[in-house]
């Protein structure tokens, strides 16, 4: 079963400001959806901000179904209990009462699933995440309609950020525009990412793009510990992460 490890290192300055602010670490999984879309809309995992944190992935997947479309700040309800699949087969919903059912399928991407349903049902994918089964996905534009089929496929990218009033397995869109997205490597591979005294998300080891993953530092009015020179932008009432 393959794995994968995330070390995230946050410098002290900014573990005490978001400590002060309720600020929460979150983590998510990179999904290809049916539209070829490329596509993080579930919390997978979050944590209080502390100077190290960790994240284990594990290819161990599940499947289940929900009766409710996408609406960020929700969390998911699943309606079926979930059902293990491997990477190949297919997961089909022949009603509600039937339940969720799993084989092989030449239909299904190799590198992924496919949901199958007759009733109109959204797609949950799930995954060990520490050693928890959690939402990693939904269909994200609603309940798919009668006899449709989704394709998804697990891609090797993960997105972190910060925010407030987090709760795993709670649907978003938003605060995606905030991440920042992190490479996975080969199977059994340790990243690290660091989020530097600058405000700034960088991988270990390759070169820091102060372009990119870079945020404004404002708070509820409320100085961030990037001031206005060193962060080079205005202040817009909104902290960004």
């Amino acid at each position: 079963m393959g794995q994968y490890t995330l070390n995230v290192e946050i410098d002290d300055t900014w573990v005490d400001y978001f400590t002060q602010h309720e600020y929460h670490f979150c983590f998510a999984r990179v999904i290809r959806g049916a539209s070829g879309e490329h596509i993080s809309n579930v919390i997978a995992h979050s944590d209080i901000v502390m100077p190290s944190i960790q994240v284990t992935l594990k290819d161990d997947f599940a499947m289940a179904a929900s009766s409710q479309g996408f609406s960020s700040g929700t969390k998911i309800a699943l309606a079926t209990p979930h059902r293990r699949v491997d990477k190949g087969q297919s997961a089909t919903l022949p009603s509600w009462d039937a339940g969720l059912t799993k084989s092989d399928s030449d239909s299904a991407p190799r590198d992924g699933f496919l949901f199958d349903t007759t009733p109109a049902a959204a797609a949950v994918l799930i995954q060990s995440v520490n050693g928890k089964n959690r939402p990693v996905y939904i269909t994200p534009h609603g309940v798919m309609g009668q006899s449709s089929k989704e394709p998804i496929v697990p891609l090797p990218r993960v997105a972190v950020w910060f925010q407030r009033d987090v709760e795993i397995g709670t649907m978003m869109d938003a605060w995606m525009r905030k991440a920042f997205f992190v490479p996975m490597g080969t199977d059994g591979s340790i990243s690290t990412v660091l989020y530097d005294a600058k405000g700034c998300w960088h991988v270990v080891g390759q070169p820091i793009d102060y372009t990119h993953g870079r945020f404004a530092k404002h708070l509820a009015g409320v100085m961030s510990p990037l001031s206005d020179k060193a962060s080079g932008m205005s202040g817009s009432g909104d902290m960004m992460f």
